[in-house]
């Protein structure tokens, strides 16, 4: 049996704010919701609105046949390390290419509010 995976991408209606504690990682009015068949939704935030003093690279890397490689990050915050809680697809492949300069989170691990 084939099964076809579905992704949609949709801009996110309002401003969402990503954090761990009381630590900003993202905060976007510009982000994106990739829905994909069998997983949560996952909020992609452009780069530039994400605290990249915050993230290290990861030597975590994943392939997925419906969106390309994966590089991962971990965040360092109040001491801690959060490893692996973020990730991107720096060359994503076609029919997802929205997601492109974004890096998206591991939302429930950490807390998310959104601004209409």
């Amino acid at each position: 049996m084939i099964m076809e995976t579905r992704i949609s991408i949709q801009r996110h209606p309002g401003t969402v704010t990503i954090a761990a504690g009381d630590t900003v990682l993202a905060t976007s009015a510009n982000a994106v919701i990739l829905h994909e068949q069998g997983y949560p939704p996952r909020t992609y935030f452009p780069a530039a609105d994400v605290r990249i003093e915050r993230l290290q690279a990861s030597e975590t890397e994943t392939y997925c046949p419906f969106k390309g490689h994966a590089e991962y990050f971990h965040a360092e915050v109040d001491d801690k390390t959060l490893t692996d809680i973020a990730w991107s697809y720096p060359e994503p492949i076609d029919g997802v290419i929205e997601i492109s300069g974004h890096i998206a989170f591991y939302e429930e691990k950490l807390s998310v509010s959104v601004d209409d």
